[in-house]
């Protein structure tokens, strides 16, 4: 199985020490794409997306890091659970509780947070880059279109959020350590989030 890889170049220290590492270290058939973040993620992500020539592509934000067996463990979720909407490495439920991935079972949620995204290219979702055209909820509306399209639903990742462990995925929050949960235009696209969706739940 081979994957893409793709990513928005913004900030070179952060890529630095985590996504480049492990990008170097990584086990597996991929290839990377990279685009610069001129435009806002949604864009970048439909841009990865189109360019890539295999069926499974990750969407990931710079802050994360990962084992070199991340491919293979992300080949195992897909192999145990090939009707799959989504993968993350976080999301919430529609009760609004959380769950991290975990290397021994996947959580079916109703939302997965940005940072980290696994997208199947069959199921011919986009994301939504005319109302989320910002920082904020583009994966959340991914989610929620996947589903009403397909019928498939998001699901964490059978791989541990413990950076110490052998079998990794984690997510460092630069930006929330750096901004807080809810900067920039959050809550005028939390808004837009609702008036499409209704009631849903996000991280």
């Amino acid at each position: 199985m081979k994957f893409t890889i793709g990513y928005i170049d913004h900030n070179d220290d952060v890529y630095n020490k985590y996504l480049g590492p492990s990008l170097l270290n990584l086990l597996g058939d991929f290839d990377v794409i990279k685009t610069n973040s001129l435009e806002s993620p949604a864009v970048n992500y439909n841009h990865i997306l189109k360019k890539s020539n295999n069926r499974f592509v990750i969407l990931t934000h710079q802050d994360i890091s990962f084992s070199k067996t991340l491919l293979e463990r992300v080949e195992k979720t897909i192999t145990d659970n090939p009707n799959f909407g989504v993968l993350g490495l976080v999301g919430v439920d529609s009760n609004k509780q959380y769950f991290c991935s975990d290397l021994n079972k996947q959580h079916e949620v109703q939302t997965l947070d940005c940072c980290f995204i696994v997208v199947d290219k069959e199921n011919n979702i986009f994301f939504d880059d005319k109302t989320f055209n910002d920082f904020h909820l583009y994966v959340e509306d991914f989610c929620l279109q996947t589903k009403k399209s397909t019928g498939k639903l998001p699901y964490t990742i059978l791989i541990s959020k413990d950076p110490k462990t052998e079998n990794f995925l984690c997510h460092h929050s630069v930006t929330l350590r750096t901004l807080g949960s809810r900067w920039g235009k959050y809550n005028e696209y939390r808004k837009k989030l609702s008036d499409k969706w209704g009631d849903v739940k996000t991280t």
